[in-house]
Parts: C-alpha cells; sequence; structure tokens
C-alpha cells in the first residue's frame, strides 16, 4: 500500500513538472517511471526498494526544481504569469493609490516590473540551491 502510495505521488509530481514538456529529459523520465510502476505491479522479488523509491522521488523532485527555476527565470516568468506576479503589497495600497491619482501611475508600474524582473533573475540561481537541498 505504502509503495503503490509512493509511486502514484512520484508519477504526480513528474507529471505537474513537466507539464506539456516533450524534450527528452521529460521523455526519459516518463519512460522511467512507467518501468518502475511495471516492477512494482510483478510484486514478489521485482518490488521497488526503498532505494528505488527514494532514488526516484529525488529525480523527479530535481527535475522539477530546474524546470521550474527555467521557467521562472526567463523573461516575464514572473511578470505575466497572475498566479505569482508580484505586486505592491496590501500595507502599502494607499501609497499606490495616492501615486497613481498625483499622475506617477507609470512610476508605480514600473516599481512592480522591476520586483518581478528581480524575482526572474533570483530564479537564475534558485535551482542549483534546491538541487543540492534534494
Amino acid at each position: 500500500m505504502k509503495k503503490g502510495l509512493l509511486l502514484l505521488s512520484l508519477f504526480i509530481s513528474v507529471l505537474s513538472y513537466a507539464q506539456k514538456d516533450t524534450s527528452s529529459s521529460a521523455s526519459k523520465l516518463f519512460k522511467k517511471a512507467g518501468g518502475l510502476f511495471n516492477k512494482a505491479k510483478g510484486g514478489g522479488s521485482g518490488a521497488l526498494s526503498n532505494d528505488d523509491i527514494v532514488a526516484g522521488l529525488k529525480e523527479a523532485l530535481s527535475v522539477g526544481a530546474k524546470n521550474s527555476a527555467g521557467k521562472l527565470s526567463a523573461m516575464d516568468g514572473f511578470f505575466k504569469n497572475q498566479a505569482i506576479k508580484l505586486l505592491i503589497p496590501p500595507e502599502a495600497k494607499k501609497v499606490e493609490s495616492a501615486l497613481r491619482s498625483a499622475g506617477l501611475g507609470s512610476q508605480v508600474d514600473k516599481a512592480i516590473l522591476s520586483m518581478n524582473r528581480a524575482a526572474e533573475e533570483a530564479s537564475k540561481s534558485a535551482a542549483p540551491i534546491f538541487v543540492d537541498a534534494i
């Protein structure tokens, strides 16, 4: 039961990180995951060991970290993604409104763009940190 849940979580992780990615690394990962599922279905001596499961999870997390950092560090990786776009914090909304009403909306927009560009730049160095942690 535990192996099945771990394999299911591995498969879901791979799917979520490889979204629409048809690169060779993603296809290799899918083939490897399929092989692990087939190996686990056989049961008996062909069942996955804890080491196999840990290695698979580590690989899935590493690939996910690299792919995510790559997408986020691209131009507009943050700025044009409404789910993660950095905005003015709620504590500064009154200041933002005052600046916009004073005709300084373009400077506020530039500040928001600048924050998002900084996040995209920081994402470039995030993958190695996460991979090392894994």
